[in-house]
């Protein structure tokens, strides 16, 4: 990579909770998790999206999902209630973004016990569990 070079493009903003490019999750698994982020935002009204990419091919993931979060503007405007986990299957990587709105609920180290479930289930090849089993 040169320098000064931001990495891969940012993916494009995601039409429903559930993004999945790579094609990682079960149709039957991608339907329910959308589901239930569905009733989530309608019980809360706070926005979570999930994003499953391949890879980044090397570009730091914190820095460009930083970048895609804040192009979404994922959760409620005047809130900043949004959460966007991505996950990158081929890289074994997984960064959650929290809006302001949210961060005393889901504070770092709660991201961090998310992503010590999530990343072994990932390395090991358990695709619907790596997202589903995050509670």
């Amino acid at each position: 990579m040169r320098h000064g070079d931001r990495g891969p493009a940012d993916p494009a903003g995601p039409a429903r909770w559930v993004e999945d490019p790579a094609a990682f999750l079960s149709v039957t698994t991608r339907a329910a998790l959308e589901a239930r982020l569905d009733g989530s935002q309608r019980a809360t009204g706070h926005q979570v999206v999930v994003w499953v990419g391949k890879t980044l091919d090397g570009a730091p993931l914190g820095d460009w999902a930083v970048r895609a979060f804040a192009a979404w503007k994922v959760g409620r405007n005047g809130f900043d209630d949004g959460i966007a986990m991505f996950v990158l299957v081929d890289d074994h990587a997984i960064d959650i973004e929290v809006g302001y709105g949210l961060e005393a609920r889901v504070p770092d180290a709660v991201a961090s016990r998310i992503r010590d479930v999530m990343v072994p289930r990932l390395r090991v090849g358990d695709r619907d569990g790596s997202v589903t089993e995050v509670r």
